[in-house]
């Protein structure tokens, strides 16, 4: 089996065999391996089974036929009565039943019609074949009798038999073949009656019947088996006789009454007889089939029909095998009280109660190895077969199919096996075409030992795990590679923020204050104004939010107080995005024209949903009016009232500008009771008030009350850490917030009593002022029952599957544009219909079905393998070229070789991404009719066989796999983007048809010369056209007239190198930005400057990038996203002593934090102060020689003009650069608009010195 494999893995595909090989130990995979291996053999040993010797064998291969279920094909004998009916149940034993009972309403319907089972008149055979009886008159008489007896056989009118077209009757024929029966305890040599309707079928169509259903043997070896688990098997095989239901006619001819096998339909019909037994009469689930045309059942108890079989195969733990023993289940029982009332008899002997071993299909399963596979009588049978092949001295076309008829069939338990055979297909046809027998080829005898070596490998392990980690492999005529994956990529758009620093500003985060973003993107903040600075939209922030557009259910919170620590709690919980507090505080003064539209632009938020108002209490309480007592003992008239119960709206006597006072509370209170009718069914809505508030007498906060669905929870302060009893209520529609709010309050120890004191003003100062901002805990219990009732309802789910379904359908959109047909909008639109997994071998499909239950329409769907985060493990040139498909199949071999060599790889099952439907298959099947690729999956199939590994392929399209290409870099990625928003903003503005191929060609052509003129870099062109063809390869070959006003540009086009900024320039910068308290910015200028790094260089250092030197000798400087090519980072050394000292006062060595931590926009931002501050425009410097091109630290400014690209090119440039005397930019310098200018005017004077 060892050299089996090795030759199989080293040599089958052409290599030249070794003279020597050196010993060598083995590795630990290798030895796992091997002892794999022996596990086979021992197995195979333990059943005590031989094989036959080399005569018997050889008589058997010699005497009989093998179909590809390896059993015996015996030719058609003589009938001999008394050896058919001894065959045959005794009179009265034959479960007769009627078929017509048993099946579906549509067989039903074409059983009781057979005319319509009849083809079509042309589509009868002119001359069918003939079919006699093999038996003489009289044994032929004894045996229509003795069926007639049994029911078995029914007369038929001469008239009612069924005639062709000549009118000549359709006749079938009868003959027997050799049965051997224990009769007695005697072996007895009988003989089985067949029916031969072969003539009959001629003129029938195939019912369309449950024959579909039939279980599949290669499906059976995907049952998985836990470690832990054993299987019991339940087996009943049938003794019945289904028959057509009929008036009998006169004793003419006679006609079989019962379902002969050899009818066109009989397997279609059966199948659909026992199915009904089984799920419509004995209550067994259909979802536990295991069948051809599903996927494997999640049931722990599994059904397998097979014409007249039910088995039934039970995962249970291994505890319970003893308590199960011998148990029947509650399905084997049931159907065998459906069998006993119908009076259907069944063969005892082969009966399986809760047993650990059984056949199903020809196979043998072991329940408590987890192994299923050829019967070991069969393997030792194939052995003798294949030596007694290798003994004879040439072989015939009949010798050579008995072989592989029988060993294909074990290898279907093994599907790898199956591209041992090569050669031996072609030496069959050739000796069928000579009519000849002749010695075999080499290479056809080597097939034949292999198969007979790897026959203990016939065998499924069950128990093997699926392993975590899945790969992908691709090729191309350059290489291979491939990658694998153990986890799925960070959601899309989604950050890698740091957990213990604000990703705003950078700060440290403190335990119980940090702030998640709503849109989950992974950023976390310290402050609700980092999220809110975060999350908005109109203005750009240090790090935006790569989920701005998502739109996560929001809160508002109404008169929030000074804090609004309501709106705190709310964002901490996270997936609320938390409105803008409105408060007089936050300059929100509701009774300004200003602040009523704030108000309206926050409540007519569409994504709000929930709001929370708490308007001002101190008119509304009931206490006031009431004698107060101070510290003192002092008593005073209490604060004013300003209401009773007959004038709840207020006194008509008071004050006027305590009347106004109450006035515009009142007007509070009623605002916030009529968005609280207005958000039913809408939103979440809720408003608190002291308990003893004269709010609650209002009549529409009544009406508000008698709404289905609001309620009252009442609560206390001390309950949720407030210093004082304090009973609260809040008026909500909120059904879990009595559970968190409206606890009973069990009374508090140390609480703080109500006192009066007098300020030095004389104003009385109450501490009920004191408790006027909401406990803490409570804030914090009502976010918590606030997100519960969103999370319940499933907003927030709700808007990131839509989110994540728009952001896949884009990506699917644009990678699958190649492939765009009719069939992949419906694709993309039907995505989530009917979609399931389906076994064809081993591979996985992904299937859609776009028809209906009458008509389905089922398509396959490419697996989303870039949902993965894919890790490179292979890449590698080809030392000769090949066929594409050789190319990626052999990918798959190294890939196999090298996953082979851990030993943590062994007895797995595992995933493999392809794009190559050719690949696919070829893994899937086992073998290749190309030779070519058959050599190379023989490599494949011997690692798969020695590791015990099981592959189940995946396709993908060439878009979705990592092994593919390269991928964008972020930073082209972003460009194309702008590209196509700046030629947008172009279509846009001049109202452009971009509607057609033709007409968007001329359109960017247009833009592009629109862009040349006005002296816009080249960059825009090119981008543009590239990201074009990247999105949409459709139109590659589209754009001729904008492709070729592209060349034209670059033809014309001169580069010119930026002159690099002096060191005086680069000091002055340096002073601005100390100035402006930014010293690591000062710091990154200078290094930039000394060492010429590009902007996202110098962006990308940290302080532990800064590497100083022993003493004063200088610093190095390490480049982490630049490598040389050893892959080690780049190194600059500075050793000026003033930098040097500089960087040592600002960088600090253990911190691994950015120099600069607040992003590209705002260093952009910063860099642009300092050029304002030197009189240079930021559109008009550079730090970069010329944009499109990535150089090195410089600055220069360029103006071109052409008269356009149509004619032929011509140009004049201005350098407004650094001046003959070393002056720069003076501040008189003017700066044309973008577009539409006339002429470019610039002035450099030197006498305004150096600024």
């Amino acid at each position: 089996m060892v050299n089996s494999l090795n030759y199989l893995a080293l040599y089958a595909s052409g290599g030249v065999l070794p003279r020597a090989v050196a010993e060598r130990s083995l590795t630990q995979a290798q030895e796992g391996a091997v002892l794999h291996l022996c596990d086979l053999v021992e197995h195979l040993r333990d059943s005590k089974v031989r094989s036959p010797g080399f005569q018997e064998a050889s008589r058997d291969l010699g005497a009989a036929r093998f179909d590809y279920a390896g059993e015996p094909v015996v030719p058609l004998e003589e009938l001999v009565a008394e050896k058919v009916i001894q065959a045959w149940p005794k009179i009265g034993e034959a479960a007769v039943q009627d078929a017509i009972e048993l099946v579906p309403e549509h067989l039903r319907r074409q059983l009781l019609d057979p005319h319509s089972c009849l083809k079509q008149l042309h589509e009868w055979p002119e001359r069918p074949v003939t079919s006699k009886v093999r038996a003489s008159p009289g044994e032929w008489e004894k045996i229509v009798a003795a069926a007639h007896a049994r029911g078995l056989m029914v007369p038929v009118e001469v008239d009612d038999v069924f005639k062709d077209s000549s009118g000549h009757p359709v006749l079938n024929g009868a003959g027997g073949v050799r049965k051997l029966k224990k009769v007695g305890g005697e072996t007895k040599e009988l003989q089985r009656f067949i029916s031969n309707l072969i003539r009959s079928n001629m003129y029938q169509e195939r019912i369309d019947g449950d024959d579909k259903l039939l279980p599949y043997l290669g499906q059976l070896t995907l049952v998985e088996q836990g470690d832990s688990e054993i299987i019991l098997v339940d087996s009943e095989d049938f003794v019945l006789q289904p028959v057509f239901g009929g008036p009998p006619g006169h004793r003419v001819y006679p006609a079989m009454a019962v379902l002969p096998m050899g009818w066109l339909s009989s397997v279609a019909v059966i199948q659909s007889i026992v199915r009904t037994l089984v799920f419509s009469e004995a209550g067994v689930p259909p979802v536990s089939e295991v069948a051809k045309t599903k996927p494997i059942p999640e049931d722990d108890d599994l059904t397998v029909i097979y014409l007249d079989s039910f088995d039934q195969l039970r995962r249970l733990s291994r505890g319970c095998e003893e308590a199960l023993q011998e148990t029947m289940s509650s399905r084997h029982r049931d159907f065998l009280e459906v069998c006993k009332r119908r009076g259907l008899p069944l063969n005892e002997a082969k009966r399986l109660v809760s047993s650990t071993h059984g056949t199903l299909q020809g196979g043998e399963l072991d329940g408590i190895k987890g192994r299923y596979g050829l019967a070991r009588e069969k393997m030792a049978n194939l052995v003798g077969l294949g030596a007694a092949l290798l003994g004879q001295q040439t072989w015939s076309e009949f010798l050579l199919r008995h072989f592989v008829g029988k060993a294909t069939f074990g290898m279907c338990f093994r599907r790898p096996l199956f591209a041992v055979f090569q050669e031996i297909f072609g030496e069959i046809q050739a000796h069928a075409e000579q009519g000849t027998s002749a010695r075999p080829t080499s290479s056809v005898v080597d097939e034949v030992i292999l198969a007979m070596s790897l026959v203990p490998m016939m065998v499924t392990n069950l128990k093997a795990p699926v392993d975590s980690e899945i790969g992908v492999t691709d090729a191309s005529p350059s290489g291979g590679g491939a990658a694998v994956a153990t986890a799925f990529r960070h959601p899309a758009n989604t950050v890698e923020a740091t957990p213990d620093r604000c990703y705003e500003c950078g700060r440290a985060l403190e335990a119980g204050s940090m702030y998640p973003c709503p849109a989950d993107c992974g950023g976390v903040f310290c402050t609700l104004a980092c999220v809110m600075e975060h999350r908005d939209i109109v203005h750009p922030a240090a790090r935006e939010c790569p989920r701005r557009a998502w739109r996560p259910p929001r809160f508002g919170e109404r008169f929030a107080g000074r804090r609004a620590p309501l709106s705190h709690a709310v964002a901490m919980v996270g997936h609320i995005e938390v409105q803008e507090p409105f408060d007089i505080h936050f300059g929100h003064d509701v009774f300004t024209d200003e602040g009523k539209q704030t108000l309206s632009r926050l409540c007519d938020d569409e994504h709000l949903a929930a709001e929370h108002w708490a308007p001002e209490c101190k008119l509304f309480s009931k206490a006031r009016g009431k004698v107060v007592r101070l510290e003192d003992g002092t008593r005073l008239p209490g604060p004013q009232p300003v209401r009773d119960h007959k004038h709840i709206m207020g006194f008509p006597w008071l004050p006027v500008d305590v009347k106004a006072r109450v006035r515009q509370s009142n007007s509070m209170v009623t605002r916030a009771r009529r968005r609280g009718a207005a958000a039913k069914g809408r939103r979440y809505w809720s408003m608190e008030h002291p308990y003893n508030s004269w709010a609650w007498e209002f009549n529409l906060t009544k009406e508000v009350e008698e709404l289905e669905g609001y309620q009252h929870t009442v609560g206390s302060s001390c309950c949720f850490g407030g210093r004082r009893e304090k009973w609260f209520s809040f008026l909500n529609n909120m059904p879990l917030l009595q559970q968190f709010l409206g606890l009973p309050c069990p009374g508090h120890e140390g609480l703080l009593p109500y006192t009066v004191s007098r300020r030095a003003d004389g104003r009385l100062a109450f501490d009920t002022e004191e408790e006027a901002e909401y406990p803490w805990g409570l804030c914090r219990a009502y976010a918590q029952a606030l997100r519960q009732q969103l999370d319940r309802d499933g907003i927030f789910e709700h808007m990131v599957l839509q989110e994540r379904e728009s952001y896949y359908t884009v990506q699917m959109l644009h990678s699958t544009a190649r492939l765009a047909t009719p069939l992949v909008s419906e694709v993309v639109g039907f995505q989530g219909k009917s979609e399931a997994a389906t076994y064809r071998g081993t591979d996985v499909r992904f299937l859609v079905d776009l028809g209906t239950d009458e008509s389905p329409d089922v398509h396959e769907i490419p697996y989303l393998a870039m949902r993965w985060h894919w890790q490179t493990v292979l890449a590698f040139p080809w030392k000769q070229p090949g066929h594409i498909n050789e190319l990626e199949l052999n990918t798959v071999a190294v890939f196999l070789k090298r996953r082979s060599r851990s030993s943590g790889k062994l007895h797995n099952k595992f995933f493999l991404v392809l794009d190559s439907m050719v690949t696919r298959g070829c893994l899937a099947k086992g073998r290749s009719s190309s030779k070519r690729l058959n050599q190379v999956l023989r490599r494949c199939s011997a690692h798969l066989l020695a590791t015990d590994g099981y592959l189940f392929p995946l396709w993908t399209i060439s878009a979705w796999n990592f092994a593919d290409k390269p991928r964008l870099h972020p930073r082209t990625l972003r460009a194309y983007r702008t590209a196509i928003d700046r030629f947008l903003r172009f279509v846009s503005k001049r109202r452009l048809d971009i509607s057609r191929p033709s007409r968007l060609d001329r359109q960017i052509a247009e833009f592009i010369d629109v862009s040349y003129q006005e002296g816009e870099p080249l960059s825009y062109a090119g981008h543009l056209l590239s990201a074009v063809k990247r999105f949409h390869p459709r139109l590659r070959l589209a754009l001729p007239e904008a492709s070729q006003f592209l060349r034209n540009w670059q033809r014309c086009y001169v580069p010119h190198r930026a002159v690099p900024a002096s060191w005086p320039l680069v000091e002055a910068l340096m002073g601005y930005a100390f100035r402006r308290r930014e010293p690591a910015l000062a710091l990154l200028l200078a290094l930039g400057f000394s060492c010429l790094l590009r902007t996202a260089e110098m962006l990308a250092l940290t302080h532990h990038h800064v590497v100083f030197h022993p003493g004063q000798r200088g610093l190095s400087v390490i480049l982490p996203g630049s490598k040389t090519s050893q892959g080690n980072p780049q190194v600059l050394l500075i050793d000026d002593t003033d930098l040097v000292a500089l960087a040592r006062t600002i960088v600090k060595p253990r911190c691994e934090s950015l120099l600069w931590p607040h992003g590209p926009h705002r260093f952009r931002r910063t860099f642009g102060f300092l050029l304002e501050a030197q009189a240079l425009a930021l559109q008009t410097t550079r730090l970069t020689a010329c944009a499109g091109e990535e150089q090195h630290f410089g600055g220069n400014v360029r103006v071109r003009r052409s008269p356009t690209l149509m004619r032929a090119p011509c140009s004049w440039r201005m350098s407004l650069g650094r001046g003959p005397k070393g002056h720069w930019l003076s501040k008189g310098a003017h700066f044309v608009p973008k577009y539409g200018f006339a002429s470019i005017e610039a002035e450099v004077d030197p006498s305004e010195g150096r600024n």
